[in-house]
């Protein structure tokens, strides 16, 4: 893969179809993968995006001057506000500063959440191994688990998960939350298995007895149903649910639900819509690493199938070095699939195949001769390696674009402005 920094793109949908062109945004100074991205809620306007590399620590981009006052350490919080217009959107580096003001290392980031106060949670280090002959050996020691806020600008490691004191979390595959009340459920699928940590005060981070370890061995994924305190996760080819994500410790292997989980398939890859839980995505990678199958479930009993074994987003997208979905916040039935490319998936009928569209082609595609010429200049290149898909709500157009994170680059696709009826703002 041709590793040239962050690539972020953006693109909007309209009517299932997306139309967009990308351009290249930086940073120039990092080279490698984007695992993760955050649009910062707290931010009203929309136009803060923190981007976590698996190389290089974490890089924030934001047009709002006062969120700049706030965030970037090298202007300070008086630096002049020509100066921090002249800045906005470039993507800064955030320096990886304990408590005491002491820089440690960039971390290598894995994954990234942001709870409901606005601390950013950052997992750190990948395990990712050779698959046939298609991938060699990528892996990166991870150094645990972090609380990050703007406010103060601190990197706090959340006690007992970095090395050597624990193996747990050297890779940590994914993060995801439950908010109950005053009480914060924090998961983390990891290469030892999945956690939990039940949260009220500072000092239940050091507490013990609020991490739970709810299931031993390598955890690939996790989504949490908030609307029904649900979970969701898978370990290699076998899928399990926690009907009580929250209070109980009984995950259920639920792989018998469908005849495309376990055998000989790798991973199974995980989504749920925001806009309705009940709707949950499990792509499938099969033993060559390339995706199998894309199912939805309302019940998590019964899986139909999205997707055919002529439909073009299943015959050579890459999905287990990188790969993702991401549902349309308003509608559970809109997906946008990532690995090589992008597609864009609609459903209209219960039970029925999805109507598919491409939205994207990678370098491979697009390389004739002239790389330069005939893909960097191409409207329609995202470079393969899609890790994540992000969508931010625009004003500008009354509907949801997309960030990008890929393995080389950061790109920023504007979208054409085609008139559909507005959709509602989240």
């Amino acid at each position: 893969k041709v590793l040239l920094g962050l690539f972020v793109s953006v693109f909007t949908l309209v009517g299932g179809a997306a139309s967009a062109q990308f351009y290249e945004i930086g940073p120039s100074n990092i080279g490698g993968q984007v695992s993760s991205l955050i649009i910062d809620h707290q931010d009203a306007s929309r136009s803060t995006v923190y981007a976590g590399a698996l190389n290089g620590g974490l890089f924030v981009r934001s047009s709002n001057t006062s969120v700049l006052q706030n965030i970037y350490s090298d202007l300070g919080a008086n630096a002049p506000v020509e100066d921090l217009v002249s800045s906005r959107n470039s993507w800064h580096y955030v320096p990886c500063k304990d408590a005491d003001g002491n820089e440690i290392a960039p971390l290598p980031i894995s994954t990234m959440l942001q709870g409901p106060d606005g601390t950013i949670y950052i997992g750190t280090g990948s395990d990712l191994y050779p698959v046939g002959s298609k991938y060699g050996q990528m892996s990166i020691g991870g150094c645990g688990i972090y609380r990050y806020n703007s406010s103060d600008r601190v990197f706090k490691a959340i006690p007992n998960t970095m090395p050597p004191a624990s193996s747990d979390f050297k890779a940590v595959h994914g993060l995801d939350f439950y908010q109950r009340h005053d009480t914060l459920f924090l998961f983390a699928a990891t290469s030892a298995g999945l956690f939990r940590w039940t949260i009220g005060s500072e000092s239940d981070w050091s507490n013990p007895a609020k991490r739970d370890l709810i299931k031993a061995g390598k955890v690939d994924n996790i989504v949490v149903a908030r609307q029904h305190n649900m979970a969701y996760f898978s370990m290699g080819n076998q899928l399990y649910r926690m009907s009580n994500a929250t209070d109980g410790d009984t995950a259920i292997n639920i792989s018998a639900s469908n005849a495309d989980f376990g055998g000989k398939n790798l991973a199974i890859k995980l989504a749920i819509a925001p806009s309705d839980n009940r709707y949950v995505y499990a792509m499938v990678i099969d033993s060559t690493g390339l995706m199998k199958h894309i199912y939805v479930t309302t019940n998590g009993q019964k899986w139909d199938t999205t997707t055919t074994s002529t439909i073009l987003p299943l015959t050579s997208n890459s999905g287990l070095t990188c790969g993702t979905i991401s549902v349309d916040p308003n509608n559970p039935k809109r997906i946008i699939v990532g690995g090589s490319n992008i597609w864009i998936g609609q459903g209209y009928v219960e039970g029925s195949n999805y109507m598919w569209t491409k939205s994207s082609y990678s370098e491979y595609e697009l390389n004739a001769g002239d790389f330069m010429g005939s893909v960097y200049n191409s409207s329609v290149f995202v470079h393969s390696g899609i890790q994540e898909m992000v969508p931010v709500w625009n004003d500008q157009i009354q509907d949801f674009t997309y960030y990008i994170a890929t393995d080389g680059g950061v790109q920023d696709r504007h979208p054409l402005l085609l008139l559909r009826e507005p959709q509602p703002r989240p």
